[in-house]
């Protein structure tokens, strides 16, 4: 007779393998067990699925927009002459010469 119970397939591997992918990748990632299901054997050399560190990152294109954004900002800043800056214009050249600082200085930590 055929049982239809769930069957649990949380092996203590899966549950480990779960674990560190969560503190590689962080806590939306998962591993999804399969069903006891698999596929027919074939002769056909099996091809690994390639890995996302294999692939090259990108950035989200809104970084790169923000990014593009600030830096038209910073020369517009810098442009113009000492009478015309605003205080909005000093402030981003303000934050210009942090990010700058921040860069030179990766390890300091500073109050600002």
């Amino acid at each position: 007779m055929t049982s239809i119970a769930p069957v649990n397939v949380w092996t203590p591997a899966l549950i480990q393998m779960d674990k560190d992918l969560k503190e590689k990748y962080g806590e939306n990632a998962h591993t999804i067990p399969g069903n006891g299901f698999a596929p027919p054997k074939t002769k056909q050399p099996k091809r690994p699925w390639v890995l996302d560190e294999t692939l090259p990152k990108i950035k989200p294109p809104t970084d790169i927009m923000t990014e593009a954004a600030k830096k038209r900002a910073v020369e517009r800043a810098k442009n113009k002459p000492d009478e015309e800056r605003t205080f909005l214009d000093y402030l981003i050249l303000a934050q210009d010469k942090i990010d700058e600082f921040r860069k030179k200085n990766p390890g300091v930590i500073y109050l600002a």
